[in-house]
C-alpha cells in the first residue's frame, strides 16, 4: 500500500530464454544469508519484477538504488505488509525526501535547485511455530525467528545528468528462547550500497547499482551448548543495471533489470 497516488501503469522486465541461466542463479541466492533483502519490499515494485533499478520517485527506488533518491520530488512514505505462507510474516515501512539548497533568488515556500534526497525504511520478518524435534522426531518446543532491518539512503546529484548515492543498513537476526535455559541466539550485520542514476534526457533514467558490500552474519552458539562453534555466513553480492522511461506515454512506465 502507497500513500502517494500513482497514476502511471507500470509495465516490468521482460524475461527472455537467454537469460534463464542467470535467473537460476538468482533464484539461489535465496539459500544465502540475507534473503529478507532479496524479497522485494513494497507493491508497486513486487508487480514490476523488481525491475527498480532505474524507477525514480518513491521511497521503494531508495531501497533498489541509492542514487534515485534525488529524483524524489516531494516527501513521501510507503509502507506495506504481507502475511506469508509457513507461518511467516514480512512488513515494510520507508520515508524518502528530496534536500534542497536555498538560493537568493527563491521565494519563502520554494525550495532551490535540487541537490540531494534522503530515504529511510524498516523491514521487519518474522517466523512463528517452528518444530524443535528430538533425534527420534519427538516435538519437544516451538521456536520463532525475527529479523529486523534498518536502511539509510543518501544521494547528491553531482552533474545534472548524474546522481550518486550510498545506502548503509543494519541488520538484527534472532532465535529467542533457542536454549535449554531459554538463552537467545542474535547475529547482527552491517553492509553497504552504491549506486548511479544517469538521465541523459527527459524521462528516461539508467540506473546501475553494487549491494550488499560487507554484509555477513557471524553466529556463535557457545551459550547455548557445553562445545559451541562459531559459524560465518556472507551475503552474496549482487550488482544491477536497469533502463526506465515514460516518454512513450505519460502514463506508461517501461522498465528492464539485469542482475
Amino acid at each position: 500500500m502507497s500513500l502517494k497516488k500513482n497514476r502511471c501503469i507500470a509495465v516490468g522486465s521482460l524475461v527472455f530464454l537467454f537469460t534463464l541461466p542467470v535467473a537460476r542463479q538468482a533464484m539461489a541466492q535465496g539459500g544465502y544469508a540475507g534473503a529478507v533483502l532479496r524479497m522485494g519490499v513494497g507493491a508497486r515494485s513486487e508487480a514490476m519484477g523488481r525491475a527498480y533499478t532505474a524507477v525514480v520517485g518513491d521511497p521503494e527506488s531508495a531501497f533498489y538504488n541509492p542514487a534515485s533518491v534525488t529524483e524524489t520530488e516531494k516527501r513521501t512514505l510507503d509502507f506495506s505488509y504481507r502475511p506469508l505462507s509457513l507461518d511467516r510474516s514480512f512488513g515494510y515501512i520507508g520515508v524518502a525526501t528530496a534536500l534542497h539548497r536555498k538560493t537568493e533568488e527563491d521565494d519563502d515556500d520554494e525550495g532551490g535547485p535540487m541537490t540531494g534526497g534522503l530515504a529511510m525504511s524498516w523491514i521487519h520478518a518474522g517466523v512463528s511455530n517452528i518444530d524443535g524435534r528430538n533425534s527420534d522426531g519427538e516435538k519437544y518446543a516451538t521456536f520463532s525467528n525475527n529479523q529486523n532491518i534498518v536502511n539509510l539512503s543518501f544521494a547528491l546529484q553531482v552533474h545534472d545528468k548524474v546522481s550518486v548515492g550510498l545506502a548503509g543498513y543494519v541488520y538484527w537476526n534472532q532465535f529467542p528462547k533457542l536454549g535449554i535455559n531459554d538463552q537467545s541466539i542474535t547475529a547482527s550485520s552491517v553492509g553497504l550500497d552504491a549506486g548511479i542514476l544517469v538521465k541523459p534526457v527527459a524521462g528516461v533514467w539508467i540506473g546501475a547499482v553494487y549491494k550488499n558490500l560487507g554484509g555477513k552474519f557471524t553466529w556463535n552458539s557457545d551459550q547455548l551448548y557445553a562445545r559451541g562453534s562459531q559459524t560465518i555466513d556472507n551475503f552474496p553480492e549482487t550488482w544491477r543495471v536497469g533502463v526506465a522511461t515514460d516518454r512513450l506515454l505519460r502514463k506508461l512506465l517501461l522498465s528492464a533489470d539485469v542482475e
